[in-house]
């Protein structure tokens, strides 16, 4: 039946004329006996041990790191490719629709003039030093248009022969996609090729045709040939690579092997596909390949009832790809149509860039390529047309402009002449104590200009924008700290304040001797500030008498003799108080200070205290021998668990005969129930966990202690205090009582042993369950008759527990194994080859 289907679609083909070519990923690949795989691999050695891990046959392998496997069991296939493995996936040429042409001369070649190609000529018609790789099925190697031009070391990727002999074409897709590319031009004979004298290195990809079969399997190759094939050209040199085939199906190492070719600088060209769909066939939507549509002769789209040039958003370019007339096998000629027939007027097109652009870079071709392109269907880019429709004359035509560079201040940059609309690379300026940030086209620093990106058509003049550095600036201070600050380059700042206690702050310095002050200079590196104190000078003031006497001045820190005034009475001693109640003793000095001269005159100091024992209530000057009214007795304020009351002063006062300093007594009257336990949970069950939720507790002069302990493994009853101190000495005891009682017992429920599958229409008997406590019921019930997946539950209701379990019952189809119900989802993928 498929390849009655095959038949169908061929027919149709040759009625429109179009030639076209697909890889198919269908169920019947898998569903093969044989399945070929590739993987990834380093060398031969671990290509072998893969196939015995794995227990499939290794069929090659490729000094481009991949191998090829077959397995026999196609049930294999789908865990394998879970593994990383990859179908090695087919191509199928539908019969080519070659029609002969009666005139086969250069004016029936119209894409010569729609693409200016015929004017490109006055400028170059190719170099010798430009290898072009055509990856097909292969050539008619003594056809008329090809003598001189066929590379030596042309190869059969399939079989990995290198030669002429091993690339004859069997099928004539290959021999037609050539013609275009580089037939012999002023020959005399049948066409011209775009490009002249670049060597045409034949990579032939199709498999063997198999007479034993309908099927004409010349018309299929695999990816692993292709990948071989792309590997292969850029080893020997090739400049363009031309890809006229496709398909759905991305395969990795497809990719790999593309991004080799262009780190390398290989151009790579594909066609972009024949379904009229947005379907993204590859190679050519890889990123990094050039992907070619097709237009007729009015520079129209081509858009069939029956087929047509794919579009997307990864089209770059089309080009003439109707009714194109082209070289055929057995010294013919032909005409056809396709994408596959537009990719090689693209890589001819590249192939006398590459002669005449001798200095040009690959992305700079490309780049040219793309901007010399005549614009069609909507402006500028689009999906149909990508940048336009290729023109050979417009891509050699060059413009210069000239680049000059503001840099303000920064490193000078002479100006630069470049091409029209290609990129260029220039150094960034240097400006000291700034960092550069970018080019911009307007002084306003509005719209970037990305050096290396980004082209221009005009003259232009690019403005550096640059950012002040950012400095920090460290300070370091034996006095209050001062944090790290950032300051631009050139600019000024507050500088922070710190203190030190008994010094003068004097400033900041750059160095630690002092001996360079920072004096507000803008900053252009790292800096650090030192800052310098003196110590302050106090004033020591000496009173006699209550008079002022004489003072000094002493530095921070430092002692001094306190002089020995005279007078007539014998002088006692200074005092830090005109009440002389605080002597002072020689000490550092750390402020000013007044100092008071005693003398005995006879009198003596009677002080009392107030509840604080520090403020004076009274004070009183008397002789020897007098007595002293005590002022009322002080109040001293509750603290929140204690009342105080006044009892006495600590010091007779009826006699005096010394400096008397008396202070009062007071007696404390402690509120028990000011301290309260506090709520918390005082019954738990047996090997639960227990918190204790402790005392309410606020007066500061007290503390506290708890003894005891819950064994919440034992049930009972267990007494926790709360020993409320005073300091060292015991002031009360509160208690709380916990109780520990059992927990209940649990419900268990256990399934009886039971058979829980059984083949539609046998009987069921339910072996019940078992519960160690309560009554167990059951519910739910299972349907012999159907197929499907059933749950009995049974319950326990004990107390205040609730249990359940479930069982589930399986009735199965008897035809059908329980085991085989997983199916493998298969992937349609195809690539078509254009």
């Amino acid at each position: 039946m498929r390849k009655v289907l095959t038949l169908f679609i061929i027919s149709v083909l040759l009625l429109f004329g179009v030639t076209s070519s697909f890889f198919s990923y269908a169920d019947e690949d898998l569903a093969k006996e044989q399945v070929e795989l590739l993987y990834q691999v380093d060398d031969e050695d671990s290509a072998q041990q893969i196939a015995i891990e794995n227990d499939i046959e290794l069929l090659s392998f490729s000094s481009y790191g991949f191998a090829t496997y077959q397995t026999n069991q196609s049930k294999q296939v789908e865990p394998l490719i879970e593994k990383g493995f990859i179908l090695n996936s087919t191509s199928q040429i539908v019969a080519p629709p070659w029609q002969q042409t009666g005139d086969p001369f250069l004016k029936d070649q119209y894409a010569i003039e729609l693409m200016g190609v015929d004017m490109a000529w006055t400028f170059t018609e190719g170099s010798a030093d430009v290898t072009i790789a055509i990856i097909d099925t292969g050539i008619d190697t003594t056809h008329e248009e090809f003598v001189g031009r066929l590379s030596a070391i042309s190869y059969n990727s399939r079989t990995k022969q290198v030669g002429l002999s091993h690339v004859e074409d069997d099928n004539g897709h290959g021999t037609a996609i050539t013609g275009v590319i580089g037939a012999n031009k002023d020959n005399s004979k049948g066409i011209a090729g775009i490009v002249q004298n670049s060597e045409l290195l034949v990579i032939k990809a199709n498999n063997l045709d198999d007479p034993n079969t309908e099927v004409d399997e010349s018309k299929q190759f695999s990816d692993s040939a292709i990948i071989e094939g792309i590997h292969y050209a850029v080893d020997q040199g090739a400049d363009i690579i031309n890809l006229s085939l496709g398909g759905a199906n991305a395969n990795p190492l497809t990719k790999s092997a593309i991004d080799k070719a262009r780190s390398e600088g290989v151009i790579v060209v594909a066609a972009s596909g024949n379904d009229g769909t947005d379907q993204k066939l590859y190679p050519a939507s890889f990123d990094g390949v050039i992907s070619v549509g097709a237009v007729d002769s009015t520079s129209t789209i081509w858009d069939t009832e029956d087929a047509g040039s794919n579009y997307n958003d990864k089209v770059d370019l089309t080009a003439p790809g109707v009714s194109i007339v082209t070289t055929g096998l057995n010294n013919t000629y032909v005409t056809s149509t396709g994408t596959s027939l537009a990719a090689p007027q693209v890589t001819g097109v590249i192939g006398l860039m590459l002669a005449y652009f001798t200095e040009f870079t690959d992305n700079q071709i490309i780049n040219q390529l793309l901007s010399t392109a005549i614009d069609q269907g909507d402006p500028g880019y689009d999906i149909y047309y990508g940048y336009g429709v290729v023109h050979a004359y417009q891509a050699l035509q060059v413009e210069e402009v000239t680049i000059t560079f503001e840099t303000y201040e920064g490193t000078a940059i002479e100006p630069i002449t470049v091409l029209v609309n290609q990129t260029f690379i220039v150094d960034d300026p240097v400006k000291t104590g700034h960092s550069f940030l970018g080019w911009y086209y307007d002084e306003s620093f509005e719209f970037v200009f990305e050096i290396g990106v980004d082209t221009t058509n005009v003259n232009l003049t690019l403005y550096a924008k640059y950012q002040p550095n950012l400095y920090y600036v460290s300070f370091f201070t034996d006095g209050t700290s001062a944090e790290t600050i950032q300051v631009l380059y050139g600019e000024t700042f507050n500088v922070p304040s710190t203190e030190l206690d008994g010094h003068e702050f004097e400033g900041w310095y750059y160095d630690i001797d002092y001996q360079n002050p920072y004096l507000n200079e803008p900053i252009f590196d790292h800096t650090s500030l030192y800052a310098k104190f003196t110590k302050s000078i106090y004033t020591v003031t000496y009173y006699i008498n209550n008079e002022i006497d004489s003072s000094i001045e002493v530095s921070y820190g430092d002692t001094f003799d306190p002089l020995i005034p005279e007078g007539d009475f014998a002088f006692l001693g200074w005092y830090l108080d005109s009440s002389f109640t605080q002597t002072y003793e020689v000490e550092p000095v750390l402020n000013h200070l007044n100092l008071y001269a005693r003398f005995d005159d006879g009198l003596y100091t009677v002080v009392f205290y107030d509840s604080d024992l520090v403020t004076i209530i009274q004070q009183t000057n008397v002789y020897f021998g007098s007595e002293v009214d005590a002022p009322s007795p002080p109040t001293k304020a509750s603290s929140p668990s204690f009342d105080y009351n006044f009892e006495s002063w600590t010091e007779d006062y009826n006699y005096i005969e010394d400096d008397t300093f008396i202070y009062p007594v007071f007696s404390k009257i402690y509120r028990p129930e000011s301290i309260y336990i506090l709520p918390g949970i005082d019954t738990i069950y047996e090997s639960e966990d227990w918190n204790d939720g402790t005392i309410h507790i606020i007066d500061d002069l007290l503390s506290y202690e708890i003894r005891g302990e819950v064994n919440i493994n034992l049930p009972g009853r267990y007494a926790i205090f709360y020993d409320i101190y005073e300091g060292e000495n015991l002031l009360d005891t509160k208690v709380r009582m916990v109780r520990v009682v059992e927990q209940e017992p649990k419900v268990t429920i256990t399934l009886n042993p039971d058979v829980t599958t059984i083949e539609r229409g046998n009987q069921y008997v339910d072996q019940g369950a078992t519960t160690n406590l309560g009554e167990l019921t059951s519910s739910g019930e299972v349907n012999t008759n159907q197929v499907g997946v059933y749950v009995i539950t049974y319950e326990v209701i004990y107390g205040n527990q609730t249990a359940t379990k479930s069982k589930y019952v399986y009735v199965i189809d008897q035809n059908i194994p329980l085991y085989n119900h997983t199916s493998y989802i298969k992937k349609e993928q195809e690539v078509w080859f254009l």
